[in-house]
């Protein structure tokens, strides 16, 4: 059995559908099914086709297993290759969400300066990446407070905590007639918050406070959503304070919560140049940015 089989199994396996599993190997569909079909032709059947996708049989599954100990062996030879070679070439895949991927693209950007022979390959997604299993070389990844990590097998260091603070458009306070400046409670306010997949409420304990007789006029599941929808004037919202400044909201409050940002790689890419050169790019970007990242204290209210 060669290499490219055992891949071809382990991609059919991780996708679940011969055309998912080509497009991940970058080959033709019919070549993933003619292999498939070569593997089972004088064997078992390694896998059950069925509606909802391929599931591996038991056989398949039992060799699936050695399939994953050599996939582990030939990347760690490849990341040893890598960092003898001391070069600044080559694809490095990271992994973060939207509000991170928006704050660490200029950092990433003045790396084209440095390794002009660099190939950022960017995930933006909520979903945990398998940095052992190679998914990603780098993942920036956050946090709720009073929560570990679930990488496993991996170096997480932590780079922050990231704050959120209340946040509104001047023209919301136009519309209402009002001076846009820091709030002690949210009486009559129109207000932005989350619901859906994320995970928490920023600012719970501000939201549910004395005099918060406010109106919830959206739900959202992201921060992004929430600062877009706080700048087009539709509410007040609790964002990252990064995302606030960076579309010009006004600060109302100061740093109600935050989330803690982690940096996360296989413990021996950390010696592969290209990614080191990547990890230390997005440790550069959080330290150069700390205080907007942090959270500074509320603004001064507007003039007339």
């Amino acid at each position: 059995m060669e290499w490219q089989d055992l891949r071809i199994l382990l991609a059919v396996a991780r996708a679940g559908s011969v055309v998912a599993a080509a497009r991940e190997l970058g080959v033709a569909h019919t070549t993933v099914s003619r292999r498939l079909a070569a593997l089972e032709e004088d064997g078992p059947a390694l896998f059950v086709r069925g509606a909802a996708g391929f599931a591996p049989t038991p056989e398949g599954e039992a060799l699936l297993e050695r399939a994953r100990a050599v996939e582990d062996a030939m990347l760690a030879l490849d990341r040893r290759i890598a960092s003898l070679s001391g070069r600044l070439d080559g694809t490095v895949r990271v992994a973060t969400n939207l509000p991170w991927g928006e704050l660490l693209m200029p950092r990433l950007g003045r790396l084209r300066e440095r390794a002009p022979g660099l190939i950022l390959h960017v995930q933006i997604s909520n979903a945990v990446v398998d940095l052992a299993r190679h998914e990603a070389d780098v993942a920036v990844r956050v946090v709720p407070p009073g929560r570990t990590p679930a990488w496993s097998s991996v170096v997480a260091r932590k780079l922050v905590s990231s704050g959120f603070a209340l946040f509104g458009a001047q023209r919301y306070f136009e519309r209402r007639g009002e001076r846009p400046g820091p709030l002690a409670d949210l009486d009559g306010h129109d207000l932005i918050v989350y619901g859906g997949n994320f995970p928490w409420q920023p600012g719970a304990a501000f939201l549910d406070g004395p005099g918060a007789r406010a109106r919830r006029v959206m739900t959202t599941n992201h921060p992004h959503g929430a600062a877009e929808a706080a700048a087009a004037g539709f509410g007040l919202a609790i964002v990252p304070c990064f995302l606030g400044e960076a579309r010009g909201l006004v600060q109302l409050t100061p740093p109600l919560d935050h989330d803690d940002v982690y940096v996360a790689f296989a413990a021996d890419m950390q010696h592969v140049p290209r990614v080191r050169v990547v990890i230390d790019a997005v440790v550069e970007a959080v330290r150069d940015d700390l205080e907007r990242v942090q959270g500074r204290p509320p603004c001064p209210p507007c003039p007339q």
